[in-house]
């Protein structure tokens, strides 16, 4: 049996992650992320159902 989906929640501000984790911790297990450089760190470290960020996160680059 596996537990709840994990969703990644990357955001700099504070309340937006605070307010996603506390909507999205019912049912999901949630991991933060303050920073575009952690967010990749986790997604490389761990299976993530689905990724929300905000788009203009400090940190979060497109290769070129």
């Amino acid at each position: 049996m596996t537990g709840p989906a994990t969703v990644l929640v990357g955001d700099d501000e504070p309340r937006v992650l605070d307010a996603l984790e506390a909507l999205l911790a019912m049912e999901h297990r949630v991991v933060r992320a303050a920073r575009g450089e952690e967010a990749l760190r986790i997604l490389a470290a761990e299976p993530v159902a689905a990724p929300i960020s905000d788009r203009r996160m400090p940190g979060c680059r497109a290769p070129s």
